[in-house]
């Protein structure tokens, strides 16, 4: 009729509810991650502690030293460790896609602390001349060069075989969480139930295997992380002449 007003259209989801799921501590999703895989939740914190440790002994030993290489492979380390720590926190809260994503910076961090440790790489040299500049992203791939995986064969007794595997998991399972692709999408529909989507943070009984497959590799990653600190750590001591 004229002179009406047409009722404005009103969603499922309210203002109230958004704000709620912005704001949410997610302690729903984290409780039932703790019931189903406490264990596996322990693995990844005791990993990270280790982690953290190694890299504050590395600090302590080259305390002082004002060297670049120290302090950028310093920070690649924090990154690749905060990465790890993230990446379990958005996992266990309900977050698996977030999670991923950060998996990914963890093995491109994980790149620059080897291409920075081996002089004859260039990288160090390029990083620190415009970082903003510097393709991190195909930091993991110039890893396979023969010429790098031998130096760092030389430094720290790098494995290939190994690393190509990193490679592929990343290929197959974190690069693709950073585009709205199929197994994305996957994670943003609740399998358990018919026909209902993932708004925020949400534990999905259907995808429990996965859960504790992806939690096992936040743990792997951890524990990997202390010992090639270790590894890297001795390595710069040596090549600093630090006396312990």
């Amino acid at each position: 009729m004229t002179g009406q007003r047409a009722t404005p259209f009103k969603g499922q989801v309210s203002e109230d509810l958004m704000r709620e799921l912005v704001f949410a501590t997610n302690a729903k999703a984290q409780e039932e991650f703790k019931r189903q895989h406490g264990e596996m939740i322990e693995r990844a914190v005791k990993g990270l502690t280790a982690a953290h440790d190694a890299l504050d002994l590395l600090r302590q030993r080259l305390k002082g030293k004002g060297d670049p290489q120290v302090a950028v492979i310093e920070m690649f380390s924090h990154s690749a460790i905060n990465s790890v720590l993230c990446a379990t926190h958005h996992l266990i809260s309900g977050y698996p896609i977030a999670s991923g994503n950060l998996l990914r910076h963890y093995t491109e961090a994980v790149a620059m602390m080897l291409l920075c440790l081996d002089d004859s790489s260039g990288v160090l040299q390029r990083f620190t001349s415009d970082m903003k500049k510097f393709p991190v992203h195909d930091a993991p791939n110039m890893l396979r060069n023969k010429k790098r995986s031998a130096a760092l064969k030389r430094l720290i007794d790098f494995d290939a075989e190994a690393w190509e595997k990193v490679l592929t998991l990343k290929g197959n399972l974190y690069d693709p969480l950073s585009h709205a692709a199929a197994l994305s999408l996957a994670h943003e529909a609740m399998l358990s139930t018919a026909n209902t989507s993932i708004l925020g943070s949400e534990y999905d009984q259907a995808k429990t295997d996965a859960y504790a497959k992806e939690l096992s590799r936040c743990a792997t990653s951890a524990e990997s992380l202390q010992q090639l600190i270790v590894v890297i750590g001795s390595a710069l001591v040596k090549a600093k002449g630090v006396l312990d």
